[in-house]
Order: C-alpha cells, then structure tokens, then sequence
C-alpha cells in the first residue's frame, strides 16, 4: 500500500492523503468517535485498555507508523475514558445508595423556579464524601442536584458541609421519545450524581470568598434576566428567554402546546442560528461605524464572549460559539482557517472531555448537521 494513502477504506475506496493532511484531526476524531461507540456495544475489560493504550503510547514514541498509532490511541482512549466515568459512576452509587452521607461541597450554581412546588434549585460541586463507614472525607468529582421548598442565603462559590444527607440511587428509565438514554445516563452527561428533594437545606458555611468571578458573572446574569422580564410583555420575554438567553424557567406552556401542534417546537429550542442572528445583528451596526476591522472584530469577539457569559448555554450553542472565536481569531491574526477543521477540532475536545455527550440527540443532530451543510457547501464550491 502506497504511503499517501491511509490504511482506512470505505467502500472499497482509499482516503487521499491530501484530505488527510488538510484535516489532521478527521481520522482522529472519526476513531475516537468509534472507540466510544464500541465501548457502549461492546465494552472491554479496564485493564486490558489501560495495557492497549500505553503500549500504543510506548509504540508512538518510537515514531513507527505514526499516523496508525494515534488512530488506534484515539480509538482505546475513547473507550477507557467512557468505561473509566462509567464505572466511577456506578461504584458510587451502590456504594451510597440509600444510606446517609455527609458531603462537603462548592455551590456551582443556584436557580429560583417560579410557579412550582419547589422554589430553589442548588447544584452542589462535591469535592469530599463520608459515609458511616468511612472514618475520614474521600475525594470525588461529582455533582448534586437539591431542590429545595424553602429558598437559601447561600451565594455561589460558598463552601458548605451537609451532615447526614440521605442519598437514593436515581431510577432507570426506558429511553425518551426523541431516542435519547435513560435518565442515570442523562445524569452521567451533566456530571450529577443523582438529585435530592429537601424542606430546607441544613448545613454550616466554611468559606465564603469576599470576590469571586463565577459569583459575579451570576449575580449579573440574574441581574439582567429580570430587568428584561420586568420591560417586556409576558410572551415576548417567554420568546426571548428561551431562544436567546436560553433560560427555560418562563416557557409558556399555552405557546409551547400551540409550536407542539403546528410541529414546530424546534424552534423553541436554542440553537446556533441563535448566535448567528445575534452575531449578524451586530455585523450589520458595525457596517455603520467607521471603524478598523481588526477593531471590530475585536469588540465583536467581546460582545460575544460577554453574551456567552450572561445566558445559559446548550451543546449547540456551545458548538456555534466557539466555531466562531475561532475563525474570527484566525482572521485576526491572519492565519488560514477552515471551518470543517475548526469543527473537527471542537468535537474532539467536546468528547474528549465528556463521551456520553455521543449518545444525545442534540449533540448528534448539532454535529451532524453543521458538518452536512459545510459539505454540501465546499461541493457547491468545487461545482462553480
């Protein structure tokens, strides 16, 4: 076999190596893609992928079929990282299943529910557990969802301790109707233990710190959400809050229930075009400020990450998001820029650090069809 052809065929046909080499992540990322995937089929013992990955690794070093290697490094990687959450996941929860902790945690964020049997929502960053058969705390990296009846004085980024928190393994369900995993796989994506229903959360501060960013950012965001809520009409800051703030506390179930029947409740949900618009709008104003365009795009490369900061962000937000600081940052320092790589590259990070995210509807179809209309624009491209 020639070596400007990859060792990969499709149909009995060889990828080029010119396609390979303008996209250094594709094979890559079409491997740890596969790994993950076969992981969730047909899952491999843990220890025979740590010994796959670092004879791979001990094989790359040496600089002998380089190419191969990180496809096959890809590959077991991706199905070490799924098994390795997977089986963390699970041992937790039968370990506390049903038996009262005690836990000391980062509030990470806190949201009020309006018209609902609970007022307050805290997710609850655990860095420390205990069980009654533990004689000191154990480092873990989950979360906790707490809904709450009675609201808290509790702020973001405070350090807490909770005693003798009653802990229930959350349910199995069957998959939803839009095809996505059960619920306990929901939970592993978000990083969340299981979730608890409280009267009142009882618990002792141990730190509180006099500034904190991720505090501010949230105060600000609040801040802005209902100064929007208290100047608009009720539907259209439903409208608003949903599609471009992505904050799905003030739906209109009346609205909703209407989008259901003409089959158009997608458009509800937030999606890049979302940021498109926001990003188009802004384009269009800076048309009429006589500006350098290194300067605009700097402020707009601001406003942007600033409108990332004050909304709640979803996958395909994320994905439209960092496609464009990107592109315009490689415009700015003029470099060449490729959509379809820059593309390939957020996947991989996305799985990378997260591979459950593979099995939702709503990172599938977001990556999906982003890299369809990309490809169908380069053929339209090649056709003119």
């Amino acid at each position: 076999m020639q070596s400007s052809l990859l060792l990969t065929k499709t149909n009995n046909t060889k990828i080029p190596s010119h396609i390979i080499n303008k996209y250094p992540i594709l094979m890559p990322l079409i491997c740890l893609i596969s790994g993950i995937f076969w992981q969730n089929k047909l899952p491999i013992n843990q220890c025979l992928l740590i010994i796959t990955i670092l004879s791979l690794f001990a094989l790359l070093i040496k600089k002998i079929y380089q190419r191969e290697l990180i496809c096959l490094l890809c590959f077991f990687s991706g199905a070490f990282l799924l098994q390795n959450h997977q089986n963390n996941y699970a041992l937790l929860l039968n370990k506390l299943n049903n038996k009262k902790i005690d836990i000391i945690a980062t509030i990470e964020n806190k949201e009020h529910i309006p018209n609902n049997q609970y007022s307050e929502i805290i997710k609850l960053k655990i860095s420390k557990i205990k069980t009654p058969n533990d004689i000191s705390y154990l480092p873990i990296n989950f979360n906790i969802l707490c809904y709450l009846k009675n609201s808290t004085n509790i702020e973001i980024d405070d350090k807490i301790e909770i005693k003798s928190i009653c802990f229930k393994k959350p349910s199995i369900n069957k998959k939803t109707l839009t095809n996505n995993p059960n619920f306990q796989t929901y939970l592993l994506k978000e990083n969340i233990l299981t979730t608890i229903f409280l009267q009142k959360l009882i618990y002792k501060k141990i730190y509180s710190p006099n500034f904190s960013f991720n505090k501010w950012i949230w105060a600000k965001k609040q801040e802005l959400f209902n100064h929007l809520k208290i100047k608009l009409q009720a539907d259209t800051f439903s409208f608003f809050s949903l599609i471009f703030l992505g904050n799905k506390s003030e739906k209109n179930l009346s609205l909703k229930k209407q989008f259901n029947n003409w089959g158009i409740s997608h458009y509800l949900a937030r999606s890049g075009l979302h940021i498109m618009l926001f990003i188009l709008i802004w384009k269009f104003l800076f048309c009429l400020i006589p500006l350098a365009i290194q300067i605009k795009q700097i402020i707009l490369i601001s406003i942007c990450t600033s409108y990332q900061f004050l909304s709640w962000t979803s996958i395909s937000f994320v994905r439209a998001f960092y496609v464009f600081i990107f592109y315009e940052i490689g415009k700015l320092i003029n470099q060449q820029t490729n959509l379809l790589h820059i593309l390939n590259i957020i996947c991989f990070y996305i799985l990378l650090i997260n591979p459950t995210q593979l099995f939702f509807i709503d990172f599938q179809l977001s990556f999906a069809l982003t890299y369809a209309l990309i490809f169908f624009n380069q053929f339209a491209k090649n056709k003119i």
